[in-house]
């Protein structure tokens, strides 16, 4: 998990509306997060909506553990209500640390965390988060990275295709004596349920991709990397 800067250990941390008004804008804050924590801290990786209007976002820490929290943003009666949906733990094999937008594909919810995972080096996690039909919701671990196949998923949102496939980045660096300059990969839906994993590209000399992926009509996709 990446080290946050002192500013975002406090509760001063807000989701914001800008309204504009012929050519003037103006701020207005929607959702203070609380100082204690437990409604996530530190939001990061932009926010998504549905056709409701509801914005769903990740905090890379607070939450119930500590280890971050994905959580929904409610229009009400004129007022903005959060929903914490989920709490990462962190450990015993769940992810920790959400740092990348959230993708919304099929009413589901899907992103990754930069540390945790099943690998004892907590090298992320990719998962999803999906509706259990009585209010809540079930998050599923789709991968865990072990560092050959990539390490430390941050800021990079994952992108979707038609059939359901899932792309996206993975930063690199060194953890735990193992270095690496990134990959980008692909998560497919297997019939028989489950995800499939494949590693499309390991960097090399040109690496650390941060910004997320795009696919065009042909199927490529088109990325970034940091040096």
């Amino acid at each position: 998990m990446k080290t946050l800067p002192l500013y975002a250990l406090s509760h001063a941390v807000l989701v914001l509306a800008l309204c504009s008004a012929l050519a003037a804008s103006s701020e207005r804050i929607i959702f203070p997060f609380p100082a204690d924590g437990f409604s996530g801290s530190y939001p990061t990786g932009g926010l998504i909506s549905d056709a409701a209007g509801n914005l769903y976002g990740v905090t890379e820490v607070g939450g119930a553990f500590k280890n971050g929290a994905v959580f929904k943003l409610s229009l009400e009666n004129g007022v903005w209500t959060e929903t914490v949906l989920y709490s990462f733990f962190g450990a015993a094999g769940d992810g920790g640390g959400p740092a990348s937008a959230l993708l919304l594909d099929g009413g589901n919810l899907y992103g990754t965390t930069a540390g945790g995972g099943a690998s004892a080096g907590s090298y992320g996690t990719v998962f999803k988060l999906a509706p259990d039909g009585n209010g809540g919701w079930t998050e599923t671990i789709l991968h865990s990275f072990n560092g050959n196949d990539g390490g430390g998923p941050m800021d990079a949102p994952l992108v979707s295709d038609a059939q359901g496939n899932l792309y996206g980045v993975t930063h690199g660096g060194c953890v735990f004596g193992y270095c690496s300059n990134g990959s980008a990969f692909e998560l497919s839906p297997k019939t028989t349920g489950g995800w499939s994993f494949k590693v499309l590209h390991s960097f090399g000399h040109a690496g650390l991709p941060d910004g997320g992926l795009i696919l065009d009509k042909a199927g490529n996709l088109y990325g970034t990397t940091t040096y």
